[in-house]
């Protein structure tokens, strides 16, 4: 009997030290396994090459010191800190957050808008379950920094992070500032991850600043939503309201510009009033806004009064005081509306006043003249039949051709229906007050033809 219970008792011990043993072993498995946790979460985001340095390691968590996410060190991690559940991480492998801190991305974006970074490849990057059953990623003192060589530098410094919804799915939030020298903004972006087919997100704009040499904007702020699904590009959808707004030279305010289609090549459409008069009103519609250039747009104005666009006209520097007098307050414009597309360098250009009985259609195409200057061919057509009457003496003095051309002239326009108005130029914007057009008129009685020297103004005025 004694023996029997001296043999239970060493059974016990060797059963305690076989448990403390397995408990022992278990704990030390548990750094390798949120390890081995880590390294391929990092490889299925894209960071295939990476080898990690040794964490430092306690019973819930590992500590990672600087990591290098590339060979060369462009792009690196300060410190990864990574907290786990041991019984989760036995069971299930899951882990409950990891903390990024000072994360620095270097890399390119080419022409065609696609992004390089250095230690990652695109094409390994997806967004497995692995990744999305981690409990929580925060972010601090973040940086994404992009060389390009048409935006020149990009900084995008961020904090925030993500949080496990459901098995598949999460959501994140980021306060984001991005800088380059075209455009600068601060926002909250926030949205969420479901698998690896779609994610979705808001970007609410606080502050931001558009400066190209065409488009510049101060004061915006707004929201754009943006959508990704699998092998489909990036849409957004948004609107983004500026207090100023200026459109190849011109100045405007209260503008809404309405944001459309993918992130690859995103449009806009604007609408906004004259700066200082509100009975002129601008709508623009942008193919591509990522052309600084704003080589391709169509749009047009609403003139609700001829002399409020004059003046602001001859108040931005597109007209001299002498060529707004010129013009006159006639109306020829009011309540009319002016069109127009731009291809690069040639300008499509529609008028219809508010009558309809009035309708002009004309083409203007910038190109090199003699000894290197702009030169910009004026083409200037009736759409239908109309009525001219001139009898000012100044208009006639402007025809080249004589007395006796002007006199026949002076009589045949005196009051004429013509069902065809054709004016032809090559303007040199420096010297617009000396250009010379050619007038082209057909009417029931007959057709004329004539040239005119003199300043673009007065002749608009005259003849339409």
């Amino acid at each position: 009997m004694h023996m029997i219970q001296r043999n239970m008792m060493v059974g016990w011990i060797l059963l305690a030290v076989l448990a403390f043993l397995s408990v022992v072993g278990l704990m030390a498995l548990l750094p390798y396994l949120a390890k081995r946790s880590v390294d391929k979460n990092l490889q299925s985001i894209g960071f295939q090459g990476l080898v990690l340095p040794t964490p430092q390691t306690n019973f819930s968590s590992l500590r990672y010191g600087q990591i290098s996410l590339d060979p060369q060190g462009f792009s690196s991690i300060q410190s990864l800190d990574v907290r786990y559940n041991w019984i989760s991480m036995l069971l299930f492998g899951q882990i409950e957050r990891v903390k990024v801190s000072g994360l620095r991305l270097t890399g390119e974006l080419d022409g065609q808008g696609h992004i390089s970074i250095a230690g990652w490849s695109r094409a390994d990057a997806r967004v497995n379950p692995s990744f999305l059953s981690l409990g929580a990623i925060d972010f601090s003192d973040a940086q994404l920094s992009l060389l390009s060589s048409h935006y020149g530098g990009i900084s995008v410094v961020f904090s925030g992070g993500t949080q496990k919804e459901t098995a598949s799915s999460a959501a994140f939030q980021f306060d984001v500032k991005y800088t380059q020298k075209n455009l600068r903004f601060e926002s909250v972006f926030r949205g969420q991850i479901n698998g690896a087919e779609r994610w979705n997100a808001d970007m609410e704009i606080g502050s931001a600043r558009i400066d190209y040499p065409d488009l510049k904007a101060t004061r915006a702020s707004g929201q754009v939503a943006f959508l990704w699904e699998k092998n489909a590009p990036v849409k957004i959808d948004g609107e983004i309201r500026t207090g100023l707004l200026n459109v190849l030279g011109t100045p405007w305010q209260d503008a809404a510009i309405t944001l459309q289609g993918n992130f690859e090549k995103p449009q806009a459409i604007v609408a906004a009033k004259a700066q200082g008069d509100d009975r002129l009103e601008l709508g623009l519609a942008l193919p591509d806004i990522l052309d600084e250039n704003l080589a391709r747009l169509s749009g047009h104005f609403y003139v609700g009064s001829s002399s409020a666009f004059w003046t602001y006209l001859q108040t931005h520097g597109f007209l001299t005081k002498s060529e707004k007098n010129d013009l006159g307050d006639a109306g020829l414009l009011d309540g009319g509306n002016i069109s127009f597309d731009r291809d690069r360098t040639l300008w499509d250009v529609r008028f219809e006043n508010a009558s309809g009985a009035n309708k002009f259609h004309g083409l203007l195409k910038q190109k090199d003249g003699e000894a290197g200057q702009s030169v910009v061919e004026v083409f200037i057509r009736s759409d239908g039949s109309g009525h001219l009457a001139v009898n000012d003496p100044a208009f006639f003095e402007m025809i080249e051709g004589g007395s006796a051309l002007r006199q026949t002239l002076r009589k045949r326009l005196a009051d004429i229906a013509y069902t065809k108005l054709v004016v032809r130029s090559n303007v040199n914007p420096a010297d617009i007050s000396n250009a010379r057009f050619i007038v082209e008129l057909e009417h029931q009685g007959g057709a004329e033809k004539f040239t005119l020297s003199g300043d673009m103004a007065e002749i608009v005025r005259f003849l339409f």
